[in-house]
């Protein structure tokens, strides 16, 4: 089992540097480090030039076996940030994985190992203190193990944030049993449903079917947990359907439930066709990762719709 982890590590680290090295590092980060639970642990916070006060905050969580280098580069949301005015932080997992919520294994060490929960408590409480931000407009989003980390952030941290999108992920079933948000949050899921590494059908999360990392449940059945906690009015309504690129081997469709509880709503994105990749980023590896859609970028659609909420 051991082996097969640090295989499943080594391949992700590879193909996301792949990617990485088809995007520009952005200059001009801070670092952070932050104490907690008898851990060091680093983030690395981007802020737009023309700096303000009370601008929001964007925390982007990497994938499993990432970085907050690796997501940095490649998930574009320095360059957006500049646009739209926000700053981002991009926190790093102790031992490159988030405590997302999977029953514990060899893999991970489950609710008995790091306390990320309070970590990324503490760290945005610091940066939103430190750099004179909005605290009711805290967004967080991340691919992956960093989106079901997102999802356990709107289970356990819902006084602390406005809006949630997990990317490639859905609720792992350990969490989706002991999930209580203390109020409806708005969230959006973007998911493909030819993702081999955590299926959009549910399942177990695998490294393009080799291994076993804990199981979640299907994307329908996510989307289903938000609707009934944020008591939103059925049936929503489809969003329109996307297809400009014409010759990347996806199309884009989806629903919205816009009437729910508190001003929250929940947003299905779906690429068909599409694979573990983030939407607009050229594949690294199309046979192992999958397709990656052109039909839009992953942050504009992210920032589109949590940048709607305050919390």
């Amino acid at each position: 089992m051991m082996r097969k982890f640090w295989l499943f590590s080594a391949v992700s680290a590879i193909l996301w540097t792949l990617a990485i090295s088809l995007n520009p590092v952005f200059a001009g980060a801070k670092i952070l480090r932050l104490t907690h639970d008898g851990k060091v642990r680093s983030a690395e916070i981007f802020v737009p030039e023309r700096r303000r006060k009370y601008m929001p905050l964007m925390v982007v969580l990497h994938g499993g076996g990432g970085s907050h280098e690796r997501i940095r580069n490649y998930s574009g949301f320095n360059a957006l940030a500049r646009r739209e005015q926000f700053v981002v932080v991009y926190p790093g997992a102790a031992g490159k994985q988030w405590n997302d919520g999977r029953a514990p294994s060899r893999y991970r060490n489950g609710e008995g190992g790091n306390d990320d929960i309070g970590y990324l408590s503490l760290l945005i409480d610091r940066v939103v203190r430190d750099y004179q931000l909005n605290p009711g407009r805290v967004y967080v989003a991340g691919p992956s193990n960093g989106g079901m980390m997102s999802f356990r952030i709107a289970c356990e941290l819902s006084g602390k944030v406005a809006a949630v999108t997990a990317v490639i992920a859905n609720m792992p079933a350990r969490l989706l049993e002991r999930c209580k948000p203390a109020r409806p949050v708005p969230l959006q899921i973007i998911n493909g449903t030819e993702d081999r590494w955590v299926p959009y059908n549910g399942g177990k999360v695998s490294a393009n079917g080799f291994g076993n990392y804990g199981r979640v449940v299907s994307t329908n059945a996510s989307v289903e947990y938000w609707l009934r906690q944020n008591r939103c009015a059925r049936p929503g309504r489809p969003l329109p359907p996307r297809n400009a690129a014409g010759n990347d081997g996806t199309t884009v469709d989806g629903r919205v439930w816009p009437r729910c509880a508190g001003k929250s709503e929940v947003r299905l994105v779906r690429v068909v066709g599409g694979g573990h990749t983030w939407a607009g980023r050229r594949s690294p590896a199309p046979r192992f990762m999958g397709l990656s859609s052109e039909e839009f970028r992953a942050e504009d659609e992210i920032w589109r719709f949590v940048s709607r909420f305050r919390r």
